[in-house]
């Protein structure tokens, strides 16, 4: 199962269907009444992924009511539903740091597929922090460069859901592009950072080869990414090829 999102129920029961489409997907939804101190009871209790409320009319309580949430859980993926054309909540809502602002009437298929599209979009940007946070767990060298280039080498992988069969010299290119250093800069790094994480009395150990206690930097590469992947269940199929076969 996928992280988990809450929903806020309208009077039309749109948010008790969207809860079901979403969860055939794979993703974990509670759904509540589309109140205020409902959402908010749920988000002091569980920590979630996304939020999606269904905002009736534009009133200044609905905005600091977003700002709340927010101010709740800081990197809560935030979509809001309205109803109708109404073009100046939708500008308004977008203004108030919302991820996606979805227009009524659509179906539900239409919004389950608007939610997941976004959702693929959010976790580009957001899972890096669950990156660092698995290899620090696994006492990974920190302070040293390799350990940035390496959480880049595994957000890549991610999103291209490649984890074995890869260019090592491409991954450096586009590591290098994104961080602003040359690619050779990345290769001595990692080659670094492989060799001190295996001098640590760490997890880092299984990943060394029985023949020579050495490991390349396209095998470190695959080991962790493949390693962080199932721990997150970001193996399954992508976001995109769920979108397409709904």
């Amino acid at each position: 199962m996928k992280r988990r999102m809450l929903i806020g129920n309208d009077r039309s029961r749109i948010g008790e269907l969207l809860s079901k489409r979403l969860m055939r997907f794979g993703y974990m939804s509670d759904c509540t009444a589309n109140r205020c101190d409902a959402i908010l009871k749920e988000l002091s209790e569980k920590n979630y992924y996304c939020v999606i409320v269904f905002v009736p009319k534009d009133e200044s309580k609905v905005y600091d009511f977003l700002r709340e949430i927010r101010a709740m859980q800081e990197n809560i993926l935030i979509i809001t539903i309205i109803y109708g054309f109404n073009f100046t909540l939708y500008s308004k809502l977008t203004d108030e740091d919302i991820n996606k602002c979805i227009m009524l009437p659509a179906s539900v298929n239409d919004i389950c597929k608007s939610v997941i599209k976004v959702v693929e979009s959010y976790d580009s940007r957001c899972f890096r922090s669950e990156i660092s946070e698995y290899l620090s767990g696994l006492k990974f060298p920190e302070y040293l460069s390799g350990f940035d280039y390496l959480c880049t080498a595994i957000e890549i992988c991610v999103q291209k859901q490649q984890y074995k069969k890869f260019s090592t010299m491409d991954l450096y290119e586009e590591i290098g592009r994104r961080m602003n250093v040359k690619a050779s800069c990345v290769e001595r790094s990692l080659r670094h950072f492989s060799k001190n994480s295996l001098c640590r009395s760490s997890v880092a150990n299984i990943l060394k080869t029985q023949v020579s206690g050495k490991i390349s930097n396209s095998k470190l590469i695959s080991k962790t990414a493949t390693m962080f992947a199932k721990e997150y269940g970001y193996t399954e199929k992508t976001d995109k090829n769920i979108c397409e076969s709904i």
